[in-house]
Order: structure tokens, then sequence, then C-alpha cells
């Protein structure tokens, strides 16, 4: 069995399904790293060791590491996540959590509108299913954990043992049981959020124009879920520019 990355995109019930793999592996092959930046001040002497590894870890930042590795990742509806995100990163600041980015102090002075448009967010806002998906990193340092440098361009699809949907999560779980032939049992719900409130038309438009790709994967793989006809998901699907 190769080292599994479940690459956890932030605001996708990451810690649930992360919560069932974990299940399946003992505790000291379970690599600690939550974030890419501690990933990758890791020698790889001691990531060989590991065997599963979750978080906020690209597929390029474990690549310089560890060579060969399947990888499992969740999607969710761009719109939620980015609505999810936003209240969840100004929780954190208000509680004044320890070792966050200071990004998240600057969102409690934002209006939702400014998170989507703002140059200081746009990194962790822009696109970021779908540029994860098409090999861009997290960033390298605890203060960028959440913020994404690449582009939209190819996903190879091949590269992935499975794309699953926050929607869908227990779809996820059969299928990554069935592949390692693990038992399976019902997600466990973690970190819920307050209900937030409804986006007004003006931030629906706005999330439409920072999200136009991430809704093309999402309907992607939603598609493929529910067996409807699409193009395969074998092989290399160009993005549009």
């Amino acid at each position: 069995m190769k080292p599994l990355l479940f690459m956890h995109i932030h605001k996708t019930a990451g810690q649930s399904f992360a919560d069932y793999l974990k299940e399946h592996f003992p505790p000291e092959e379970i690599c600690p790293c939550d974030f890419e930046w501690d990933l990758l001040s890791r020698e790889p002497d001691e990531l060989k060791r590991y065997r599963l590894f979750r978080g906020h870890i690209s597929m390029p930042g474990l690549a310089r590491k560890i060579p060969v590795f399947d990888t499992v990742t969740l999607l969710r509806h761009p719109h939620d996540r980015l609505v999810s995100a936003f209240h969840y990163w100004r929780s954190l600041a208000s509680r004044n959590e320890p070792n966050i980015p200071s990004v998240f102090y600057e969102m409690l002075g934002m209006t939702f509108a400014e998170f989507l448009t703002s140059p200081k967010t746009r990194p962790c806002v822009e696109n970021v299913q779908a540029r994860l998906l098409c090999g861009a990193n997290y960033g390298g340092t605890n203060e960028g954990r959440t913020m994404v440098s690449g582009d939209v361009g190819l996903v190879c699809w091949d590269r992935f043992l499975h794309v699953g949907l926050t929607e869908s999560l227990e779809v996820s779980i059969q299928a990554v049981a069935a592949h390692y032939g693990w038992g399976v049992r019902p997600a466990r719900t973690i970190n819920v959020n307050p209900k937030a409130s409804t986006p007004t038309d003006e931030e629906r438009a706005l999330m439409e124009r920072v999200t136009e790709y991430d809704m093309q994967v999402y309907d992607h793989v939603s598609r493929s879920l529910a067996g409807l006809p699409e193009t395969s998901r074998r092989g290399n699907s160009r993005l549009a520019q």
C-alpha cells in the first residue's frame, strides 16, 4: 500500500473524513503535520515512516519529500465553502486563538463582500479548489498557511485515488473503504459552525466571479459521482483560462 495523502481543502468537512481515515492506521504511521509549512520543515527520512498524511498539504508539497503516494480530497459547493471560511476564520480571530495568520484579524474589519474582493484575501478566496486540483501549493509558512499559490491549468484526474464532495461524504467513505477493504461507518459531524447569514444578491454575484473554475470542477465531480454523462474523468481535463 502506497502512502495516502488526504489533501484537506479548508471548510470541506475535512476533519470528519480524516477522523475516518485515521481509524485505519496505527498512530505511529500517521504524520503529525497538519500544515504544509510544517511538513516541509521535516526531513524525508523522518517522513518516510508515515503511511497517512492528512491536513492542509498539497500534492506538490508532499512530493518534495515523498515521491510516490495516493491522494484523496473533498470538494464543497464553492459558495458554501467561502461563507463558512469567512465566518470560521473571523471566529478564530475574535477568540484570539494562538498562532493564527494575521489576515484573520484583518477579516474582523471586513464585510463579506470585502473578503471576496480584497487583494489581501485573494489567495485564499479565488478558485482555491480548482487551483489545488491543478497542482497549486499551500503557503510555506504558518503566517501564509491558508493562502494558495498556483494557477488554474490542467487537472490530472488520474492522479487522484478519489475526489469526493462534502455534501456526499458517505459516498467518499464508501469509495475509499471499497478500495482498501475497510469497514464502512457513518461520518461523524465535527466542527459545526453556527448558521451564517444568507448572502445578498451582490455577494452571490461576487462569489460567482471568484469561483468560476471551482464551480467547473465541483460540477464535474458531482456529475461523475451521480453517474451522469460527461467527459471522462480519465486523463487530463483542461479548465478554461
